[in-house]
């Protein structure tokens, strides 16, 4: 699992967003998640809820929503 992460951490920007590398046809559907660097504040990376190979680095401003979980836990942290 920490070779996956650490893959993860030279492909991706420090603190970001990531998306499913394929955009779905509704974009309304695209959800991007928050990455501090070791993880989505959701969780969801380091627990196995998302499969980290199919995501990339992404820019919310270009359609979808950012997942509410991961908006929640950067409020708590700020």
């Amino acid at each position: 699992m920490f070779e996956l992460f650490d893959m993860i951490k030279e492909n991706l920007p420090e603190v970001g967003y990531i998306a499913k590398k394929k955009i779905p046809q509704n974009k309304a559907k695209w959800k991007h998640h928050m990455w501090d660097g070791e993880d989505t504040l959701c969780r969801l990376a380091s627990t196995g809820g998302l499969n980290i190979k199919r995501y990339e680095s992404s820019d919310p401003s270009q359609g979808g929503s950012v997942c509410k979980m991961c908006r929640d836990n950067y409020e708590k942290r700020n």
